[in-house]
């Protein structure tokens, strides 16, 4: 960000209990960016602060797949993620293992949609060393359709989705296509599909 002139602060957050993702906050004055990027002033509170959340696997899984992103803005570069069967196979480990029992994640759920009605098919492998690691399932467990698919229900069934809509509602322009967010809704797109 210096390169761009702009100033900026980066805070590490603390938490509670280890995870594999450590997670940092890069801090910056709002208006700067805008300036720098777009070259026109924003009427904006010159105080207001841009927060970027970074996420940083620290110890990623080998079965998960990377590929290569070129990007163009603000300068050329490259950036290597997992493919999107990969991320479903996050996806859904995340519904799965997060252990926020008292505010779910909404954009768990709102991904989990976007993933079927893409019909991406999780990375398997990935998925059965998420499950693993966080004793979900043994070693010698056959993941299949049918046990994941139980093993989701059975979460959907244990899930406040008032709390799901609540922390995903600021996020979404289309306020309607939160509306159905229900165990029934969950249950039903989650028989429908076929995982593999």
């Amino acid at each position: 960000m210096a390169e761009f002139g702009i100033e900026c602060v980066i805070q590490w957050k603390e938490k509670s209990f280890a995870t594999l993702v450590d997670s940092a906050f890069l801090k910056t004055n709002t208006k700067t960016i805008l300036f720098n990027f777009f070259e026109k002033d924003f009427n904006l509170n010159p105080d207001k602060l841009t927060k970027i959340k970074f996420e940083i696997d620290m110890t990623p899984f080998a079965e998960g797949e990377i590929v290569e992103k070129e990007y163009n803005f603000p300068e050329k570069f490259k950036v290597s993620v997992y493919d999107e069967s990969s991320l479903f196979a996050g996806k859904i480990g995340a519904i799965l293992t997060r252990r926020r029992k008292k505010r779910p994640k909404g954009r768990d759920y709102y991904d989990y949609i976007f993933y079927i009605n893409n019909n991406i098919k999780p990375n398997f492998n990935y998925l059965k060393s998420l499950l693993i690691f966080n004793n979900l399932i043994g070693e010698s467990v056959v993941l299949d359709n049918e046990l994941l698919k139980k093993l989701l229900i059975d979460k959907f069934l244990i899930t406040n989705f008032k709390l799901v809509i609540e922390d995903v509602y600021p996020f979404v322009r289309n306020k309607k296509s939160i509306e159905s967010f229900s165990f029934d809704f969950f249950n039903k797109i989650t028989r429908e599909y076929n995982f593999f």
